[in-house]
């Protein structure tokens, strides 16, 4: 990052902030305070990736997943941050890569590799200072200002209360933060830190990893002819009777793949469409989650099959069209079967209300359907595999920032307490969501009656809800500014606001 002496001062101070904002806490007003810290001295250290659009992209997705963190505090926004993190870091560092996951592995290279930065400063610190002058000068750049400073600092302190009293409350904060900070030391907090000092390293140093560039500078989007040269005296028209029998050989594939789709497609359109009977099904959970995985496998596979028949010269071979034809039968069949996944959780859904899985099928299926987009997209017009995988990376990113938006925990609360009436609801797994949606739940507790198993215990439902509002309650104010969300602190005033209220109902009717 920066070119000068000051690189290894400059990790060890980022280190010393991040220690503070994150040993033993929780995500959330750090995230946010660190981001704002970490990418200006990302861009002052490299400038010229700012004209870069997929720098541009994940540095205000990284922002704005670092305010949904402070927001919502919810896992899909922490998961999603570190991936933008990562991607910044590596767009950043490489602004020439063009895919998401290069960019991923540039950041982890240098996130492991970040020992051999110290180890290259050293090197030149060494040869630098060889001479009696740059050491003098060293002194000079160092000592000396640090004199000046202190002499009008104890002018100023003698001279100023206020200053005096300032400059006393800071000195004691800091003494304490030190005091605390050895007597808490153990080797959690070492591994900790030695995490930390990886990841304040990827900020002030440029580890570029080129040869994932070199390698990228390799492949283009739009595909180009592989001329197959005659190898160990085979004569071009054998090679050309294997190009035949390729070709052959994956229109007999797909043809009798159509085939076996279509008989699933119609089975599938006619019982789970139109007559979908939840009687006529012994296990609902069984018929939607093994169904359903097994179903993602088949389209898996078939996307797979598909990218391997027409990874060649069979794109460019002038009467493939009827190879082609049966490419978008299958991927419209792929498609349909994409429908019937998606049909199967919906019934899942109304019978048993939203969780996370039924949740994460729904974003699967809407990468797998963008996927078979650009499947038709790279049959149609000649792209390369390189250009399907860079496209379809960035959709994933695409997604992560997207769900990102919703407050998810929230969105199941409500959904499940509204549909409590017609649905089977899991109470256990309601009962059990994070504590930003605990004042909701709590303004529903006679929809928790009973017993069930939370965590492994047997647990009466109201006895669980009370310890975990009292629990909440009594914590949350404990909590330091490093770890406040905006989401558990509304929570928070919203309990306060019920328990006040009820102690008032209680005293009336007194």
């Amino acid at each position: 990052m920066y070119k000068n002496r000051y690189n290894v001062i400059f990790a060890f101070f980022l280190l010393f902030i991040y220690d503070y904002l994150f040993w033993s806490q929780t995500l959330g007003l750090n995230v946010l305070f660190f981001t704002c810290l970490a990418v200006p001295l990302l861009v002052i250290g490299n400038k010229l990736s700012l004209v870069y659009r997929n720098t541009q992209v994940t540095i205000m997705g990284t922002l704005l997943l670092a305010v949904l963190v402070f927001i919502y505090n919810s896992g899909t926004a922490k998961v999603a941050y570190v991936i933008s993190f990562f991607l910044m870091v590596g767009f950043i560092h490489q602004p020439s890569l063009r895919t998401a996951y290069n960019s991923v592995l540039t950041s982890l290279y240098s996130l492991l590799t970040f020992y051999k930065n110290y180890a290259e400063e050293y090197r030149r610190y060494k040869r630098e200072h060889q001479r009696l002058n740059r050491s003098l000068n060293l002194i000079g750049l160092t000592v000396i200002p640090l004199i000046v400073v202190t002499a009008f600092y104890w002018i100023f302190k003698f001279a100023n209360p206020v200053f005096d009293h300032l400059s006393s409350r800071v000195w004691d904060a800091l003494w304490i933060y030190i005091d605390g900070f050895f007597a808490a030391f153990s080797f959690s907090h070492f591994i900790f830190l030695l995490v930390g000092l990886s990841v304040c390293s990827l900020v002030v140093f440029n580890s570029r990893y080129r040869e994932l560039v070199v390698n990228e500078s390799r492949f283009s989007d739009v595909y180009r002819r592989v001329k197959n040269k005659p190898e160990g005296g085979r004569k071009f028209g054998a090679i050309y009777k294997e190009f035949v029998s390729e070709f052959r050989i994956a229109v007999l594939t797909i043809s009798l793949v159509n085939l076996l789709l279509l008989v699933v497609n119609v089975i599938d359109m006619q019982w789970v469409w139109f007559n979908f009977d939840y009687s006529q099904v012994n296990n609902l959970s069984q018929f939607v989650h093994e169904g359903t995985y097994l179903l993602i496998l088949s389209i898996l596979i078939s996307m797979g099959i598909m990218l391997y028949f027409f990874r060649g010269n069979l794109n460019l071979l002038r009467k493939n069209k009827s190879l082609k034809v049966l490419a978008y039968v299958w991927i419209f069949q792929n498609t349909v079967l994409v429908l019937s996944v998606a049909i199967r959780n919906y019934h899942y859904i109304h019978q048993h209300g939203l969780a996370y899985k039924r949740i994460g099928v729904v974003l699967f299926l809407i990468l797998v359907l963008y996927g078979l987009f650009t499947l038709v997209v790279k049959i149609h017009s000649l792209k390369s595999s390189f250009y399907l995988f860079k496209v379809n990376s960035w959709a994933i990113y695409g997604v992560l920032v997207f769900t990102s938006l919703i407050n998810w925990d929230m969105l199941i609360a409500r959904y499940n307490i509204d549909h409590a009436k017609n649905a089977t609801i899991d109470y256990s797994f309601l009962i059990n969501l994070s504590d930003k949606t605990l004042y909701l739940i709590n303004e529903n507790r006679h929809l928790f009656k009973g017993e069930g198993t939370i965590d492994g215990d047997h647990w009466d439902y109201a006895s669980f809800l009370n310890k975990r509002v009292h629990d909440f309650i009594r914590d949350h104010p404990d909590k330091d500014i490093q770890s406040f969300t905006v989401a558990d602190q509304h929570s928070y005033e919203e309990l306060i606001k019920a328990e006040n209220k009820t102690n008032i109902e209680t005293l009336s009717n007194k």
